[in-house]
Protein backbone atom coordinates (compact mmCIF):
# COMPACT_ATOMS: atom_id res chain seq x y z
CA UNK A 1 0.00 0.00 0.00
CA UNK A 2 1.18 3.53 -0.69
CA UNK A 3 0.06 6.45 1.48
CA UNK A 4 0.54 10.01 0.25
CA UNK A 5 1.92 11.06 -3.11
CA UNK A 6 5.42 9.88 -3.97
CA UNK A 7 7.30 11.92 -6.57
CA UNK A 8 9.93 10.49 -8.91
CA UNK A 9 13.28 10.09 -7.15
CA UNK A 10 11.80 10.76 -3.72
CA UNK A 11 13.04 8.58 -0.85
CA UNK A 12 10.51 6.04 0.33
CA UNK A 13 10.10 4.43 3.72
CA UNK A 14 8.42 1.08 4.26
CA UNK A 15 6.71 0.61 7.62
CA UNK A 16 4.86 -2.27 9.18
CA UNK A 17 1.54 -1.26 10.68
CA UNK A 18 -1.27 -3.59 11.76
CA UNK A 19 -4.27 -2.69 9.61
CA UNK A 20 -7.49 -4.69 9.51
CA UNK A 21 -10.32 -4.72 6.98
CA UNK A 22 -13.10 -2.51 8.30
CA UNK A 23 -15.69 -5.09 7.20
CA UNK A 24 -14.33 -8.60 7.93
CA UNK A 25 -11.23 -7.85 10.08
CA UNK A 26 -8.71 -9.62 7.81
CA UNK A 27 -5.20 -8.25 8.21
CA UNK A 28 -3.49 -6.31 5.41
CA UNK A 29 -0.63 -8.32 3.90
CA UNK A 30 2.74 -6.58 3.57
CA UNK A 31 3.53 -3.10 4.74
CA UNK A 32 2.87 0.51 3.86
CA UNK A 33 5.16 2.68 1.73
CA UNK A 34 5.23 6.41 2.46
CA UNK A 35 7.39 9.33 1.33
CA UNK A 36 10.18 10.04 3.79
CA UNK A 37 9.18 13.71 4.01
CA UNK A 38 5.86 12.97 5.78
CA UNK A 39 7.06 10.27 8.20
CA UNK A 40 6.16 11.30 11.74
CA UNK A 41 4.22 14.43 10.73
CA UNK A 42 0.59 15.16 11.64
CA UNK A 43 -0.27 14.65 7.95
CA UNK A 44 1.07 11.08 8.16
CA UNK A 45 -0.96 10.27 11.25
CA UNK A 46 -4.12 11.69 9.67
CA UNK A 47 -3.59 9.66 6.48
CA UNK A 48 -2.95 6.51 8.50
CA UNK A 49 -6.03 7.08 10.68
CA UNK A 50 -8.29 7.59 7.64
CA UNK A 51 -6.77 4.58 5.89
CA UNK A 52 -7.41 2.33 8.89
CA UNK A 53 -11.04 3.46 9.09
CA UNK A 54 -11.84 2.99 5.40
CA UNK A 55 -9.64 0.01 4.35
CA UNK A 56 -11.39 -2.92 2.72
CA UNK A 57 -9.67 -6.19 1.77
CA UNK A 58 -9.94 -7.32 -1.84
CA UNK A 59 -12.82 -9.71 -1.16
CA UNK A 60 -14.97 -7.12 0.63
CA UNK A 61 -14.11 -4.42 -1.92
CA UNK A 62 -15.13 -6.66 -4.82
CA UNK A 63 -18.38 -7.76 -3.15
CA UNK A 64 -19.34 -4.09 -2.63
CA UNK A 65 -18.59 -3.31 -6.28
CA UNK A 66 -20.78 -6.19 -7.44
CA UNK A 67 -23.58 -5.14 -5.08
CA UNK A 68 -23.46 -1.55 -6.38
CA UNK A 69 -23.46 -2.75 -9.99
CA UNK A 70 -26.44 -5.07 -9.48
CA UNK A 71 -28.55 -2.35 -7.79
CA UNK A 72 -28.17 0.15 -10.66
CA UNK A 73 -31.24 0.50 -12.83
CA UNK A 74 -30.54 0.45 -16.57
Amino acid sequence: MILGGIADGEHRVRITERILCSNCSKEVPGGITIPERILGTPEFYNLLKEFKISYLCGTCRDSRRVAKRSTKVT
